[in-house]
């Protein structure tokens, strides 16, 4: 067999691991299989893929080489996978949470982190590259969907991705309940309309990054400021902004330089943000807002008093809506028939269920972005304020494979295969990535 063709070879593979990987991204709210009121997301088939590949150590070790930075940030989030396992235990036993629902919700959360594992192991050199292309491929046809559903519910024609949204941990959208605006809203194969926040805030920085053809960044800003429309989601909106105004922000050489050796100020500041931002909600829970808006506001406001009651463990994994009802003398000005299910803020979620670990679980994405992102500096500073307000406006990132994909994305960015980039002459400093090695991924037909 010639070297040529078993290059070929190599790099299909290579390529339909990349697939895969993106896929695992992507499909957010897709189930392998359903038990009860709970789903097996998607991304659990990596980890088949990785006890499949031990058999094999030539298939393996190629994507698990480790260097002393990803040990560090794989003992982080060890040490934060410990704290959560601690602090439910100390839920059945301190505070007698029933076992098998803390047992569930417990593995869902620790799955995303071995998740998170597994792409940073794997996602190197060719195939790190291969994975950027083809998950702007998989958003831009999954925003193209999104575009499709409006006249496709209004003419009645077929809604053929719809089935990829079936994962009943996640609550469904019904295209004719309106939320905040009585019109039909897009929310492609995701369970609602705020849950593509996060697809398109990877699509923006994507098609920022990639370079391609003309006709593909056409087609890839096109469906993705048509998906953010009709998706009527404030949460989408708030991101995008956020993610414009970093990458505008990103042009100043004092910011660039605050990304990458200010490292401490940074965290500190995100905490702090993560703290003082839920009090939106304090202003915002009133009668005078619509419905949508006032159980966004009010849940926060409710979140934030049952917090004061157990700081340190929170009252259980899903616990807020059992709590609330205990919390019925909170004076809130709003409509008497919203019901509180869950919190819309990522932060006081957490914090409400499992206490300082749990809070340590919403900072988790930031921290590791901070420390260990080696993308260009404008790529994490979009990827943090864009995250760090979809999280506080109603959006649980954390609870989506693509979050934890990208940051791998993000951390692995220096191990891209530089035989697959193409140099630029002439750019402007604010676009320089990590350690000012300027590279673009190669163009693209799509």
């Amino acid at each position: 067999m010639s070297l040529v063709m078993k290059i070929s070879r190599s790099s299909r593979w290579t390529s339909l691991g990349a697939l895969f990987f993106a896929l695992t991204g992507v499909l957010a709210a897709t189930s392998i299989v359903n038990a009860g009121d709970s789903g097996l997301g998607f991304y659990y088939l990596v980890f088949g893929v990785v006890f499949a590949s031990l058999p094999f150590p030539s298939g393996w070790l190629p994507w698990l080489r480790v260097d002393s930075e990803s040990l560090k940030a794989f003992a982080f989030v060890g040490t934060v996978a410990t704290l959560l396992l601690a602090t439910t235990v100390l839920h059945v036993i301190w505070i007698q949470q029933e076992a098998r629902s803390e047992i569930v919700h417990l593995v869902s959360r620790l799955a995303f982190l071995g998740y998170f594992v597994v792409a940073q192991a794997y996602l190197q050199g060719e195939m790190l590259t291969k994975t950027l292309l083809w998950l702007r491929r998989s958003l831009m046809v999954i925003c193209a969907y999104g575009v499709y559903q409006i006249p496709a519910k209004l003419l009645g024609f077929p809604l053929f991705l719809d089935w990829l949204r079936n994962n009943r941990s996640l609550l469904m959208y019904d295209y004719n309940e309106a939320g905040w605006v009585n019109l039909v809203r897009a929310n492609s194969i995701y369970a609602e309309p705020s849950q593509a926040a996060v697809p398109m805030v990877v699509l923006f920085i994507l098609n920022v990054y990639v370079r391609t053809s003309k006709a593909s960044r056409i087609f890839g800003w096109t469906v993705l400021v048509l998906f953010g429309a009709v998706s009527f989601s404030r949460t989408a909106w708030v991101a995008l902004a956020m993610a414009t105004i970093a990458l505008l922000l990103a042009r100043s050489s004092a910011v660039r330089n605050v990304l990458l050796t200010k490292h401490f100020a940074l965290i500190v500041a995100f905490l702090v943000a993560l703290l003082l931002l839920p009090f939106w909600a304090v202003i915002g829970a009133n009668g005078d807002a619509d419905l949508s808006a006032q159980e966004r506001s009010a849940g926060i406001v409710l979140g934030i008093n049952t917090i004061k009651d157990a700081p340190i463990l929170g009252h259980g994994w899903n616990s807020f809506k059992d709590i609330a009802e205990k919390y019925s003398d909170v004076p809130l000005a709003i409509d008497p028939e919203i019901e509180f299910t869950f919190i819309h803020n990522m932060v006081i979620s957490y914090f409400e269920q499992a206490g300082l670990a749990g809070f340590l679980l919403a900072a988790l994405p930031f921290i590791l972005i901070i420390l260990w992102s080696t993308g260009p500096p404008w790529m994490s500073l979009v990827t943090l304020l864009a995250f760090l307000f979809a999280a506080e406006f109603g959006n649980d990132i954390g609870y989506y494979s693509l979050t934890w994909l990208w940051i791998a994305l993000l951390i692995n960015m220096k191990c891209a295969d530089s035989s697959q980039s193409v140099k630029v002459e002439k750019l402007n400093p604010w676009q320089r990535p990590y350690r000012d090695q300027m590279s673009v991924l190669p163009s693209s037909p799509s």
